[in-house]
C-alpha cells in the first residue's frame, strides 16, 4: 500500500511507518517506499510527538526556503521584463523621432547621468559635435532640456512590493 501512496499527488508529504514489524527486511522496505521514519510498537507517545514537531519544522523551513527563491526568480523575470519594455520604448521612441545612431548614443550616455565631457570622451566626438546633435534631438522630440529628453525616452520601473 505504502508504494501505490507515494505514487499518487501525495509523494511530497512526509509519512512516518507506526507498525509492530521490527524485522530489518520490514524496516528497509518501509524506509524504501519513501517513509522519513520507521517506528515500531510500543512506543513512546513524546517520541512520535517529537518527530512529528521536527518533521513539521523541516518542511516548514523548506517551504520558506522555496517560496524565497520563487519570489527571487519571480522579480528577477519581471525587472528583465520591464527592462525589455523600457528597450522596446526606447527603440520605438527613436524611430519615431528619426534618431540617428550617434543621437542615439548620446541620448542612451545622458539617461546614464553622463556629463557632457563624459559622453564626447565616451563617443570619440568633440564637445561643438556633441552640442549640435543635442540641440537636433532636442528639436526632433520637441523637448527644452535634458530632463525633458530622459522623461521622453525612458519610463521609470514600477516599483515591486515585497510582501
Amino acid at each position: 500500500a505504502g508504494a501505490r501512496f507515494r505514487q499518487k499527488a501525495w509523494n511530497d508529504i512526509p509519512f512516518i511507518f507506526l507498525t509492530a514489524k521490527t524485522a530489518p527486511a520490514d524496516r528497509l522496505n518501509g524506509l524504501s517506499q519513501g517513509a522519513v521514519d520507521y517506528i515500531t510498537k510500543p512506543f513512546e507517545m513524546e517520541e512520535l510527538s517529537a518527530k512529528i514537531r521536527s518533521l513539521l519544522a523541516q518542511g516548514a523551513a523548506a517551504r520558506t526556503k522555496t517560496a524565497a527563491t520563487v519570489r527571487q526568480k519571480t522579480i528577477r523575470n519581471m525587472m528583465r521584463e520591464q527592462t525589455e519594455k523600457n528597450k522596446m520604448h526606447f527603440t520605438n521612441n527613436c524611430l519615431r523621432y528619426r534618431i540617428t545612431v550617434k543621437e542615439k548614443e548620446i541620448i542612451a550616455q545622458i539617461s546614464e547621468g553622463k556629463i557632457h565631457k563624459e559622453i564626447c570622451s565616451n563617443l570619440g566626438i568633440a564637445y561643438d559635435t556633441m552640442r549640435t546633435h543635442l540641440k537636433n534631438i532636442y528639436r526632433k522630440c520637441g523637448v527644452q532640456n535634458k530632463v525633458e529628453l530622459v522623461n521622453l525616452f525612458t519610463r521609470p520601473a514600477p516599483l515591486i512590493e515585497i510582501t
